[in-house]
């Protein structure tokens, strides 16, 4: 079995992923990532394309204390720490 392609697919597909998620939310403003939300775990602030902008406020109309949007950094803690339990 040759073991370093199926981990080079795997890596290139994680990058792919990384790349579409830098490309909707960053901690810095881009011509994509315009909007500044906070994230609802770690209060860090983050810069979110029109897409997230608009989930992200749509669940909030109806509570101001809805905000459904949780960082990358938050998200793998979250992972990590599950795996831990």
């Amino acid at each position: 079995m040759n073991e370093g392609k199926a981990t080079s697919r795997i890596r290139k597909e994680f990058d792919a992923d990384n790349i579409a998620a830098a490309d909707k939310y960053s901690k810095i403003p881009s011509s994509l990532a315009k909007h500044k939300i906070v994230c609802s775990e770690c209060s860090d602030y983050w810069f979110v394309d029109d897409e997230i902008f608009r989930q992200v406020t749509s669940a909030s109309e109806n509570d101001a204390t809805n905000n459904p949007f949780v960082c990358e950094d938050c998200l793998e803690e979250e992972e990590f720490l599950s795996r831990l339990s």
